[in-house]
């Protein structure tokens, strides 16, 4: 078991501790492994957050070792059901999601771990109820990035999302599904079970940044549209519309410096996509 990702689940059990309180308090931990036995390393290095679960009485040695112990259980649950557990300092993780301002510190990843790393990705969302035109447009698109070995990143909702995934398998390209609920969850939604299942039969991933036994609720569902800007160096959106999960997912393409293109039935698709192709390959600060 691997103790550091067992430490850091453990601080997230804690209200109000998030991502950059973990990795605050790691930094300041001499032998972080030490806090897992010993109470007194938290609070001798304890960054904001933490102190104030402290003084609200949310956190006291008897709390933590019960922290402790469910970050443990989490950690034997997933190697039972096959799901790997990654924290931010290991090789597997995404190195360009290190380089955003609050990346999470541990990834629950079930399938082909090694897509995290692959050369190229390429996010592929839009529309749940597209037109026969949207759905042609994510086909094409697809094929497009398959064919220049780009990994097609998506969230497993219906229409442009299912799409984007098929058509990757179909292509035999590689393909990641981010979810909003612990991958012990069940799938959401049912209909794309079987997608799932065959996105990891065919060395594709299924990625979450919720804690096993996470049920899906909505406001998670913004966090999985943030993630897959953060996978990708680029995004492809198709007939979005307001206050939509493409939407965020594009507003989050801004904010982490990554290009995107809203496809436009008014121009040439290959041209569009060639475009969004050469501004991914041209240098540029990721935020």
């Amino acid at each position: 078991m691997n103790t550091l990702t067992q430490l850091m689940i453990a601080c997230l059990k804690i209200p109000q501790v998030g991502p950059i309180s973990v990795r605050k308090l790691l930094e300041k931990l001499p032998v972080p492994q030490r806090a897992l036995t010993d109470f007194n390393e938290i609070k001798r290095h304890a960054p904001r957050h933490f102190k104030w679960a402290m003084e609200k009485g949310i956190l006291d040695r008897f709390i933590w070792q019960d922290h402790i112990k469910k970050a443990q259980e989490e950690l034997l649950l997933a190697e039972k059901l096959q799901i790997t557990v990654i924290n931010f300092r290991e090789i597997t993780y995404p190195q360009k999601m290190l380089k955003l301002h609050n990346f999470p510190v541990i990834l629950y990843a079930k399938g082909n771990v090694n897509l995290l790393n692959r050369a190229h990705s390429v996010a592929v969302v839009g529309n749940r109820m597209p037109t026969s035109q949207g759905i042609e447009h994510v086909s094409v698109a697809t094929k497009y990035f398959v064919q220049r070995d780009f990994v097609i990143v998506s969230g497993l909702a219906l229409g442009c999302d299912t799409k984007a995934h098929q058509t990757a398998l179909e292509n035999s390209g590689k393909t990641l599904a981010v979810l909003a609920a612990g991958l012990d969850q069940p799938i959401y939604p049912r209909k794309n079970v079987e997608l799932a299942e065959n996105i990891v039969a065919n060395s594709g991933l299924l990625l979450s940044t919720r804690p096993l036994k996470d049920r899906l609720y909505p406001r998670f569902l913004a966090a999985r549209d943030e993630w897959q800007s953060g996978l990708s160096e680029g995004v492809v959106a198709v007939e979005p519309e307001s206050k939509s999960g493409t939407n965020i997912t594009l507003n989050f393409a801004h904010k982490h410096n990554r290009p995107s293109v809203i496809l436009d039935k008014s121009s040439s698709i290959q041209k569009q996509l060639l475009e969004l192709e050469s501004k991914i390959n041209t240098p540029r600060t990721v935020i």
